[in-house]
């Protein structure tokens, strides 16, 4: 879609600048680089054919490389979350299992 890439890059560029004014507030903040190639180790065949989403493959290896990262954070970096949790609708279509989820469990 050509209206779509330069939006989904206007809203990477926000992303930077957000977890700054987060972290200098004392907030946790981490991100993950997916863009880079190191994220999926330059392997081929981990995104749909739209080259955006991955493959269910593409989701495993997104989990194995987001854990590592979380495992090299020190002891007692991540904390209890802070509020209550959100209110779903009755109803909600994301009240329980997705199809998505299922899907990905394939």
């Amino acid at each position: 879609d050509a209206d779509q890439a330069p939006q989904t890059a206007a809203f990477q560029a926000l992303i930077p600048g957000v977890a700054a004014q987060r972290r200098e507030a004392g907030k946790h903040v981490v991100a993950v680089d997916f863009g880079d190639d190191s994220a999926f180790g330059g392997a081929r065949g981990l995104l749909r054919d739209d080259c955006i989403h991955p493959t269910n493959e593409g989701y495993r290896v997104m989990g194995d490389y987001w854990y590592d990262f979380m495992r090299q954070l020190p002891g007692g970096w991540i904390r209890e979350p802070v509020g209550a949790d959100p209110v779903r609708a009755a109803g909600s279509s994301c009240a329980g299992r997705t199809a998505w989820s299922t899907m990905a469990l394939a």
